[in-house]
């Protein structure tokens, strides 16, 4: 089965890291990790932010050391794109995903709880199961 783990350096990264292993069963299964730089639209598509490709590229090696599995099976990939939420998508179809894994904070907006456009979107539009994590108050 492959797995795909959607970091963002946020403290429940290693939780979902420490969950995707649970979903290993054999030397044929593959956890794939992403981080995706969201760029916004007055920017070019290819613009190289050099502070948040640091962030990303920090947080895949930190879970890469957290995961400890033969590069045969991890897999670490930093995105850029103009909608994280369709990254992660063409992602998915793109290696065959069978379980995604995602985090949030408490989402909150204007005193109730709400998923930010990027969750409603892989809610509604991933081709495999989602395993969504939110971390508690």
């Amino acid at each position: 089965m492959n797995i795909l783990v959607v970091l963002d350096g946020n403290n429940y990264d290693e939780f979902l890291l420490k969950q995707s292993k649970r979903f290993i069963n054999s030397d044929k299964d593959n956890i794939f990790l992403v981080y995706v730089i969201e760029v916004k639209q007055i920017l070019e598509i290819d613009i190289q932010i050099e502070e948040e490709i640091l962030i990303g590229e920090n947080t895949l090696n930190k879970a890469e050391k957290i995961i400890n599995l033969p590069k045969i099976n991890n897999q670490a990939h930093l995105l850029q794109s103009r909608h994280k939420g369709s990254a992660i998508v063409n992602e998915i179809i793109r290696n065959d995903i069978k379980l995604l894994l995602i985090g949030t904070e408490y989402p909150k907006r204007y005193g109730s709880f709400e998923f930010n456009n990027y969750l409603n979107y892989l809610l509604k539009n991933s081709p495999c199961d989602v395993f969504l994590y939110r971390a508690k108050l």
